[in-house]
């Protein structure tokens, strides 16, 4: 811990100490929100993500089912 200075300064030193504690407790607000906003974005992208799973795998499997109605429609054609 510092030494105090004379108490003709003491205003002064008492104004430093509250500005650190001010700085201090903002930067570990800011930390915390940097932290959130991390975590929304994280589970924004995971959504994100998900979703176009989701959509892919729906054209995929209507491209496959389309496909799969192009052979039975051709195969049907060289049986017949």
């Amino acid at each position: 811990m510092p030494v105090k200075p004379l108490s003709w300064d003491h205003a002064w030193w008492s104004e430093s100490e509250t500005f650190q504690k001010q700085h201090s407790m903002d930067s570990a607000s800011l930390a915390s929100t940097l932290t959130e906003i991390q975590k929304l974005s994280n589970q924004r992208n995971h959504s994100v993500l998900v979703t176009g799973l989701q959509y892919l795998d729906t054209q995929c499997g209507t491209l496959i089912h389309h496909r799969f109605l192009k052979v039975m429609e051709l195969l049907k054609v060289e049986v017949w």
